[in-house]
């Protein structure tokens, strides 16, 4: 199910709407980030000990290639827009979308894995530092 597309598309807007404060938008590592997370459980493990300062960093952690594709379909699809600088935003649409997946009651899993996350845009923007190797 994590290569679906609309799985992909719903999965970067619920990452917007749950795990971005008030902004609601993201840099792409930050969703590629909690997108990782989700694959299962020790991966949700590892970013929350993070969170929690029980690790110094998230290795191994990897780039997510199907949610670049879904970013796309989210984009031209108007769920979400580019802001200046690169940030990914939640837009009306892709809000009307998440109140659609939450009166359905879908990806109620994913949701309560989101919510537990909360919002590390801050932890993950200032904290973490990305080195090439």
């Amino acid at each position: 199910m994590h290569l679906q597309p609309i799985y992909r598309v719903s999965q970067i807007l619920l990452i917007l709407n749950y795990n971005t404060g008030t902004s609601k938008s993201a840099t792409i590592t930050l969703l590629q980030t909690i997108a990782w997370s989700m694959r299962d459980a020790n991966n949700l493990k590892i970013l929350m000990d993070y969170k929690e300062e029980k690790r110094h960093s998230l290795v191994p952690w990897c780039f997510e290639p199907a949610l670049d594709k879904a970013l796309i379909l989210a984009l031209v699809n108007g769920y979400c827009e580019r802001l200046v600088g690169g940030k990914i935003k939640l837009t009306k649409d892709g809000k009307k979308l998440i109140e659609i997946i939450i009166k359905n009651n879908l990806f109620e899993i994913q949701i309560t894995s989101l919510n537990k996350i909360g919002d590390v845009s801050k932890i993950l923007n200032e904290k973490q530092t990305w080195q090439a190797r």
